[in-house]
């Protein structure tokens, strides 16, 4: 298990990594005809304001929200208990303390070390780890927003959790608007959310888990050799059933086909397309895209095999715009 720690009283920045799990190399069967090349973009907005889910089998987008518009996640497989913060909000992090509810203020950050997740979405290095028995109340720091906006703090307590709902009690942290609140399961989806906005909400983020593959959001990546938390945008796997890696030893995209991306070693780790397919020039203050990065994802319950390359973060001219090609194999 591996939890992010943040010493600072408040967190100047998320700090995130992948834990390499590689997922044994199997020979896929192919169960339709090879699929039709296909272009495709998103339009992320110039500050990356929106979260958007793909369907590679459906060519078409399946979801789109604000990035903003929730705090945490909550598991929804009935023996499902973890908790995962919302990693696209720059500086989100938790304040474990050991206190009852009412008796917790914002001084009880002082001298407490900040948790976040991992962004390779390990669900055992979750910032909240196995809280059902811990007996203690969590101060949320709740980031920022695409214009840097401090969004405020919150402090929450998981009462309890079953085969049907969580039950949660959270309130700001100065003790006003407290609010006991049932969040449902569905196991159709990966996670139900909740918003401390307008005094606490569930929402549907994610669409439902089989209707889509990747998605594409802001989330934050940890350089270990430059000791540096830093904002990336990225692609995403989808949690449930899905896997990717990077093909390195085919040049032309066109040559990839079901024999060479069965010998691509995969990964489960939700980042494990992440961001790294461009690059930033501090010189010209652009972008510039690797199409020769290709990609192998393994997705749904019947092995699908697409790959995937980006050709372009750009539309006329405005960031923002990841355009890729793919095809199923």
């Amino acid at each position: 298990m591996r939890t992010i720690i943040c010493r600072n009283v408040i967190l100047m920045a998320i700090s995130s990594t992948g834990l390499i799990s590689c997922m044994k190399r199997e020979l896929p069967v192919p169960l339709k005809p090879k699929g039709k090349e296909t272009t495709a973009s998103v339009e992320m907005t110039e500050d990356y304001k929106l979260q958007i889910f793909y369907s590679l089998r459906n060519n078409t987008i399946v979801g789109t929200n604000k990035y903003t518009a929730w705090d945490l996640g909550f598991e929804t497989a009935q023996e499902g208990w973890r908790i995962m913060l919302n990693g696209a909000k720059f500086k989100m992090a938790i304040y474990p303390v050991k206190k009852k509810f009412e008796e917790v203020k914002i001084t009880d950050t002082t001298g407490i070390a900040s948790l976040i997740d991992v962004a390779s979405g390990n669900p055992d290095s979750t910032a909240f780890g196995d809280w059902r028995n811990a007996g203690k109340t969590y101060i949320i720091y709740k980031g920022t927003d695409e214009t840097g906006k401090y969004l405020g703090m919150e402090k929450i307590q998981i009462l309890s959790v079953d085969a049907s709902k969580y039950v949660v009690r959270f309130s700001a942290i100065d003790g006003s608007n407290e609010k006991t609140l049932e969040i449902a399961k569905d196991e159709e989806y990966n996670y139900a959310f909740l918003s401390f906005d307008g005094g606490g909400k569930t929402l549907l983020i994610e669409p439902p888990k089989k209707e889509w593959d990747i998605a594409f959001t802001k989330y934050t990546h940890f350089y270990y050799d430059l000791d540096m938390r830093y904002s990336v945008v990225g692609c995403l796997l989808n949690s449930y059933n899905t896997s990717a890696g990077r093909d390195s030893v085919t040049k032309n995209f066109a040559e990839i086909d079901l024999q060479k991306a069965a010998s691509v070693v995969l990964r489960d780790e939700v980042d494990a397309i992440g961001f790294e397919w461009k690059s930033y020039d501090l010189n010209t203050g652009k972008f510039s895209v690797d199409a020769g990065k290709h990609y192998i994802i393994r997705s749904g319950e019947e092995g699908i095999y697409y790959k995937l390359r980006f050709i372009d973060f750009y539309n006329n001219g405005i960031k923002g715009t990841p355009k890729f090609e793919y095809q199923r194999l």
